[in-house]
């Protein structure tokens, strides 16, 4: 009996070999792209699983009010993890881990060589706590000493193929022994630093105290015995609210344990968050959900298809059924002939996967996607799951619809299954509204990468530089290069206090700001934008440098403060503070500036350390300019590299990861509906066939060539039209819901979002069936009425 199984599967292979291929070739595609999306997703889905202990991993963070509501922050005051490791039970190691004040990079010298690079200072429990496999030493001497640990990576740069353990190193002029040697850092990693050194250091070098409660750390991080005690162990960290807040010019809410295996996801929410976010959402969900439609076309290509074919076999159905043949029978040939052809489009889309998952992986700097049948249980879970669920989609509903037919009816040619069923025309109307869904989605990104693409920042960040170094040689540089002609402004730089948040208090209303220092020249350098008020001066700087700010929009929003300007605010319940001008929020990471916080600003005295120039170069000889600073560093600073950002960075990260979210969706929705038309072109070709005798009689009769066009046009139209309004409609409410979720700022839908995909849908449709059916229609109606 299986033998003769296989000789029929076989057979009707080979007897619809056109539509066999497009389906299989298809739904291989649709597999291949729904890999991808899956592993990319478990990409980001496993941010940090590469620490043995992250279910027993917390951060301490704390909660402030503003006039929004609460809002989360990841520093903690520099005691807190120490008192918790000796007062609270159930919590057995502690990690704080902070970075340098001045700067995000430091420069490490090792003899001649020298970079700058991602440090960090962290406790000695760090290697108990996190896993950072070792090359080449051991965690042990991770104590109160002058050792550094470095990556891979940053050994080859500063040692090439010499041993660096035991070398020594240099930081802020202070030597470090080389102890050990970490593997580099997995990508999908919210750790990217490439050397690390005993806090101890940092409270010896920076100035903080490291018994004071007014001073704080980046991150604590706690290991738990058991994550159960989570919430008994956050109820006693509310033991140091007073202690915090008897010393501290901001008020804590509260403190809470953040689990760690989910810091990445929420770390764009959390101020102050020092570590890797995650893959950003653009990046993740849009793709998940086009190869989901895609998989949806893909089977209803399928699903139609074989109810079509189905037509051609209904004599073979009845004399089974005539036979003594079950309906269950029935079911489970037609259910295995439909998983035969699975299996055969999963080998297509593993096929196909091995050029996708690289081409994926090249678009990104930040992603690698990669997938071994072999060596991953979850893949195979996927592969099997998707396989399954394929095969039922694509070929549950016409083996139970047609093992149902009476073999009376079927002997009796009362059955029309292939030429006008309800069940295919809804199925074909859902195919075209996910069409239409996938092409709104195109138009609302490519609509939202315009947006994005001229995106104002608050600031101008085009022909905008900015020169790194120590204080002592900015000075030095500025006055060097001030002079030339092509470079229109400069001004310093400044990282402000090391906790550069206040509190502020304007009549009842209380809520945290942060403190910029600004001086004369940071208005015409960095191009702020005042909306109301004006800046600092010259001609008042005394009085400004003692009692003036200015303000960000969001700080006038949080205050409550409708007009702002001359109305006074305390810091820290002590300084009284005017408002003498509004600046425009500056969105400093660009579209991808999550929640904006109040900003305050205030004059810089003129003694202020620098930790960097802002440089303004003429448009024209932008280049130039930047090569003339490369130049002219090197001559005056000679010891140390140079270390230039260009000012509109974030702007283009923005738009590098805005053009490739949209180059992805482009692709997938192109793929869409190049299935969706090969569906449609199988379709229309077996409605033909099924409709080629009555295309003769009607031809006979005298019908035109138009009209007999029109008669089979008919019903795609209507359900052309009914997919559309479908789709549309989905499509609105997805993406509305998207561009929400994905995005911080996005532009609103027009009228071209919903025109263009039924104009598109459209035209294939026309080109797809009007085609196949003029061919039909021309055809000579002799031989029409012989065709069998």
């Amino acid at each position: 009996m299986v033998r003769n199984y296989i000789k029929i599967i076989l057979r009707n292979m080979t007897g619809n070999i056109v539509h066999v291929l497009i389906n299989v070739l298809c739904l291989g595609l649709a597999l291949a792209i729904c890999m991808v999306a899956y592993l990319n997703y478990r990409f980001d889905a496993d941010f940090d699983t590469c620490h043995e202990n992250r279910d027993r991993i917390f951060r301490i963070e704390h909660t402030r009010l503003t006039e929004g509501g609460p809002q989360s922050f990841a520093s903690t005051p520099v005691p807190l993890g120490p008192a918790v490791i000796n007062d609270i039970s159930g919590v057995e190691k502690m990690v704080r881990i902070t970075m340098d004040l001045m700067s995000n990079v430091q420069l490490l010298q090792a003899g001649e060589d020298e970079v700058y690079t991602r440090l960090i200072y962290a406790d000695p429990d760090f290697f108990d706590v996190f896993n950072f496999p070792f090359v080449k030493g051991a965690g042990e001497s991770f104590q109160n000493n002058p050792s550094i640990y470095i990556t891979e990576h940053l050994a080859t740069v500063l040692f090439g193929d010499k041993d660096p353990v035991g070398e020594i190193i240099t930081v802020w002029d202070s030597p470090y022994t080389v102890t050990g040697i970490l593997e580099n850092h997995p990508l999908n990693s919210s750790f990217s630093f490439q050397a690390v050194v005993p806090v101890y250091n940092f409270f010896h070098r920076e100035g903080p105290s490291e018994y004071s409660w007014n001073d704080q750390v980046s991150s604590t991080f706690i290991l738990v015995r058991d994550p159960r005690q989570a919430k008994t162990i956050e109820k006693s960290l509310q033991r140091y609210l007073p202690v915090v807040n008897d010393v501290s010019w901001s008020r804590v809410e509260g403190f809470y344990l953040a689990p760690f295996s989910d810091m990445a996801h929420k770390g764009r929410k959390i101020r102050g968050h020092p570590f890797n976010p995650s893959v950003h959402p653009a990046a993740v969900f849009p793709p998940l959900i086009a190869a989901i439609c895609i998989l949806l076309i893909a089977c209803f290509n399928f699903t139609n298809t074989s109810i079509a074919v189905a037509g051609k076999r209904l004599k073979e159905i009845g004399i089974r059924k005539a036979m003594g043949g079950s309906r269950r029978q029935l079911i489970q040939q037609l259910l295995g002939e439909n998983l035969l052809l699975v299996i055969l489009a999963l080998v297509f889309a593993l096929f196909f996967a091995r050029f996708l998952l690289p081409a994926y992986s090249n678009m990104w700097d930040f992603v690698e996607l990669s997938y071994s049948i072999t060596r991953d249980p979850e893949l195979w879970g996927f592969i099997i799951l998707a396989l399954v669920v394929t095969a039922f989609l694509s070929g549950a509903y016409p083996a139970i619809y047609i093992s149902s037919f009476n073999p009376v009816m079927i002997f009796q040619d009362k059955l029309m299954l292939g030429r006008s069923n309800i069940i295919s025309k809804g199925i074909l109307a859902l195919q075209y509204s996910i069409s239409v869904l996938a092409l709104f989605t195109g138009a609302a990104f490519i609509e939202n990468s315009g947006y994005l693409e001229s995106f104002d920042m608050g600031y101008d960040a085009d022909h905008l530089y900015e020169v790194h170094g120590e204080n002592d040689n900015l000075e030095l540089y500025r006055n060097a290069v001030q002079s030339n002609p092509d470079i229109v402004s400069v001004s310093k730089s400044m990282p402000g206090p090391f906790f550069k948040s206040r509190n502020i208090r304007y009549n009842e209303t209380e809520f945290e700001a942060n403190l910029h220092l600004l001086d004369l020249e940071s208005f015409s350098t960095v191009g702020l934008r005042l909306t109301e008020g004006r800046p600092f001066e010259a001609e008042t700087r005394k009085t400004d440098e003692m009692s003036s700010i200015l303000v960000n929009r969001k700080f006038t929003e949080e205050s409550g403060i409708d007009e702002p300007l001359g109305k006074t605010v305390m810091m820290s319940d002590t300084v009284p503070l005017t408002i003498i001008g509004v600046i425009e929020n500056l969105l400093d990471e660009g579209a991808f500036t999550s929640a904006i916080p109040p900003i305050f600003y205030r004059l810089a005295d003129e003694n202020e350390k620098a930790g960097a120039l802002c440089v303004r170069t003429a448009p024209e000889n932008r280049q130039e300019v930047v090569e003339y600073l490369k130049v002219e560093w090197n001559r005056l600073v000679p010891d140390r590299p140079f270390l230039g950002v260009e000012g509109d960075i974030y702007k283009d990260v923005s738009n590098y990861i805005n053009k490739k979210i949209l180059t992805i969706v482009l692709l997938l929705v192109i793929i869409a509906v190049i299935i969706s038309a090969a569906g449609l072109y199988s379709q229309i070709s077996l409605r033909i066939i099924f409709r080629t005798k009555e295309i003769g009689i009607r031809k006979v009769f005298g019908a035109s060539i138009i009209d007999v066009m029109n008669t089979m046009n008919y019903e795609f139209l209507v359900i052309l039209a009914v997919g559309s309004m479908v789709g549309i409609t989905a499509g609105y409410f997805l993406n509305v819901a998207l561009m929400e979720a994905v995005w911080e700022h996005f532009t609103r839908l027009t009228a071209g979002t919903f025109i263009v995909p039924v104009i598109i849908v459209v035209f294939i449709s026309v080109i797809t069936v009007s085609g196949k059916v003029y061919r039909a229609a021309t055809r000579d109606p002799v031989r029409s009425l012989r065709y069998e």
